[in-house]
This record gives C-alpha cells, sequence and structure tokens, in this order.
C-alpha cells in the first residue's frame, strides 16, 4: 500500500467524521447559535477535505465539475476556524476587562 493511498483515506475519513459531528452540533435539541456556527464551520471544512480527496482520485470527470472545482477554492475554507476562534477569544477578552 502505498503512502499516498494511506494519507488519501485519512482525509476521507476525517471529511465523513466532519460531516457527522456538523450534523449532530446543527441538529441537537438545544439551538444555541455557538453551536449551529461550529457546526456550519465543520460542514464547510469537511466539504473542503472532501473536495480535496476527489480531486486526488480524480473524481471530476466532466469538464464543468473539474473547471468548478478549479474555480472555486474550497481550500480556502481552512483557515475560517482558527480565525474566528482567536476573533472570538479576543471579544471575550475585551468583554470583561
Amino acid at each position: 500500500m502505498a503512502w499516498t493511498t494511506i494519507f488519501e483515506t485519512i482525509i476521507l475519513l476525517g471529511a465523513t467524521q466532519g460531516f457527522i459531528v456538523s450534523i449532530l452540533l446543527f441538529v441537537r435539541k438545544e439551538p444555541r447559535l455557538p453551536n449551529r456556527l461550529l457546526g456550519v464551520l465543520l460542514f464547510l471544512m469537511a466539504l473542503a477535505s472532501f473536495c480535496l480527496y476527489a480531486s486526488f482520485n480524480s473524481w471530476f470527470g466532466y469538464p464543468l465539475l473539474e473547471f468548478l472545482s478549479y474555480l472555486i477554492p474550497l481550500i480556502i475554507i481552512m483557515p475560517f476556524g482558527p480565525l474566528i476562534f482567536f476573533m472570538s477569544r479576543h471579544t471575550w477578552i475585551r468583554a470583561l476587562h
């Protein structure tokens, strides 16, 4: 088994885990806004990982899908999580002082 296959499997499993956790966070009984925002962020990051996996395995066989995968790079979504974390942390620290 090649190393690329192992890494592709890890990406696919991470995307699957992200989809499952985002759905669980979004459909909780108590609809809190932070849970829903975190669910949406996890869904977007899982979607970016799935797009990366699909591009590794050449799933974009049609020219239109391949063009859209190059036009809308979902990998740019990756830094949103840490940015929102640090922004909210900064906001909470300012609110406490």
